[in-house]
């Protein structure tokens, strides 16, 4: 759970919950496509990068200054703590519960 500061909470998954690539594995999936042909944005949770259809098309994530991903169905302001909306990839966000994903 995370507290605003006007008091209101909401839900987050924090990084722990969904970090789980090693450094590595991130690394390699950046590696993957050939930067060219795939468009130059990059899943914000595996690193693998998304072709501009699917960035443009797919899903994407609020996240906090920590690392922790939002609940966006509850459309709270987490002020100073947001660190913005992010892309990911279609593998991702099959592995995200539906509250934690949204398309823009």
């Amino acid at each position: 759970m995370f507290t605003t500061s006007n008091g209101e909470t909401i839900q987050i998954l924090p990084k722990s919950e969904w970090d789980l690539l090693t450094i590595d594995q991130k690394e390699a999936n950046q590696k993957k496509h050939n930067r060219n042909t795939k468009g130059s944005d990059s899943c914000r949770l595996c690193d693998q990068l998304l072709t501009d259809n699917a960035r443009d098309n797919g899903f994407f994530v609020h996240m906090t200054v920590g690392g922790a991903l939002v609940d966006v169905t509850t459309q709270i302001n987490i002020g100073d703590e947001s660190q913005g909306w992010f892309p990911i990839g279609s593998s991702c966000a099959k592995k995200l519960p539906k509250q934690f994903k949204t398309k823009l």
